[in-house]
Protein backbone atom coordinates (compact mmCIF):
# COMPACT_ATOMS: atom_id res chain seq x y z
CA UNK A 1 0.00 0.00 0.00
CA UNK A 2 1.60 3.51 -1.07
CA UNK A 3 1.88 6.26 1.54
CA UNK A 4 0.91 8.56 -1.64
CA UNK A 5 -2.46 10.80 -1.41
CA UNK A 6 -3.82 11.59 -5.13
CA UNK A 7 -4.88 15.32 -5.05
CA UNK A 8 -8.64 15.98 -4.90
CA UNK A 9 -8.93 18.93 -7.06
CA UNK A 10 -6.83 20.91 -9.52
CA UNK A 11 -5.53 23.94 -8.15
CA UNK A 12 -4.88 26.93 -11.09
CA UNK A 13 -2.40 29.96 -10.26
CA UNK A 14 -2.85 33.16 -12.46
CA UNK A 15 0.95 34.58 -13.55
CA UNK A 16 0.73 38.10 -14.85
CA UNK A 17 4.35 39.53 -16.33
CA UNK A 18 4.27 43.13 -16.85
CA UNK A 19 6.09 45.15 -19.57
CA UNK A 20 6.35 48.93 -20.32
CA UNK A 21 8.53 51.33 -21.92
CA UNK A 22 10.52 53.37 -19.08
CA UNK A 23 10.66 56.90 -19.15
CA UNK A 24 13.95 58.90 -17.24
CA UNK A 25 11.68 59.84 -14.63
CA UNK A 26 11.37 57.28 -11.71
CA UNK A 27 8.19 58.03 -9.90
CA UNK A 28 6.71 58.00 -13.57
CA UNK A 29 7.75 54.92 -14.13
CA UNK A 30 6.55 53.47 -10.42
CA UNK A 31 3.14 54.98 -10.85
CA UNK A 32 3.14 53.44 -14.15
CA UNK A 33 4.13 49.71 -12.72
CA UNK A 34 1.41 50.38 -9.96
CA UNK A 35 -1.48 50.89 -12.48
CA UNK A 36 0.01 47.73 -14.41
CA UNK A 37 -0.18 45.91 -11.53
CA UNK A 38 -3.59 46.59 -10.37
CA UNK A 39 -5.00 45.87 -13.75
CA UNK A 40 -3.70 42.58 -13.62
CA UNK A 41 -4.69 41.77 -10.00
CA UNK A 42 -8.54 43.15 -10.94
CA UNK A 43 -7.93 40.23 -13.54
CA UNK A 44 -7.12 37.83 -11.26
CA UNK A 45 -3.23 37.87 -11.39
CA UNK A 46 -2.13 36.02 -8.06
CA UNK A 47 1.53 36.73 -8.85
CA UNK A 48 2.92 39.39 -11.05
CA UNK A 49 6.25 39.88 -11.92
CA UNK A 50 7.62 42.83 -12.84
CA UNK A 51 10.31 43.96 -15.15
CA UNK A 52 13.52 44.26 -13.25
CA UNK A 53 14.94 48.07 -12.89
CA UNK A 54 12.02 49.34 -13.99
CA UNK A 55 12.32 52.59 -12.43
CA UNK A 56 14.88 53.73 -14.77
CA UNK A 57 16.28 53.11 -18.05
CA UNK A 58 17.74 49.92 -18.44
CA UNK A 59 22.10 50.87 -18.33
CA UNK A 60 23.33 47.41 -17.31
CA UNK A 61 25.07 47.18 -20.52
CA UNK A 62 28.09 48.69 -19.27
CA UNK A 63 29.13 49.42 -16.10
CA UNK A 64 28.87 53.04 -15.11
CA UNK A 65 29.19 53.66 -11.23
CA UNK A 66 26.98 56.76 -11.43
CA UNK A 67 24.19 54.44 -11.83
CA UNK A 68 25.03 52.75 -8.12
CA UNK A 69 23.18 55.50 -6.71
CA UNK A 70 19.35 54.32 -8.46
CA UNK A 71 19.98 51.25 -5.99
CA UNK A 72 17.21 51.32 -3.55
CA UNK A 73 18.03 49.99 -0.28
CA UNK A 74 16.14 46.79 1.06
CA UNK A 75 12.83 47.49 2.67
CA UNK A 76 12.40 50.90 0.21
CA UNK A 77 9.27 52.00 -0.64
CA UNK A 78 9.44 50.28 -4.48
CA UNK A 79 8.85 47.47 -2.77
CA UNK A 80 5.83 48.02 -0.94
CA UNK A 81 3.92 50.83 -2.81
CA UNK A 82 0.77 50.02 -3.24
CA UNK A 83 0.33 47.29 -1.33
CA UNK A 84 -3.06 46.88 -0.11
CA UNK A 85 -3.23 43.33 -0.39
CA UNK A 86 -2.39 40.30 1.44
CA UNK A 87 0.40 38.72 0.23
CA UNK A 88 0.65 34.37 0.46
Amino acid sequence: MSNRTKPTSKRSVTVALTQMPCSPDPEQNLARQLQLIEQAAGRGAQIICTPELFKSHYFCQTEDHRFFDLAAPIGHSSATAGSTRTMV
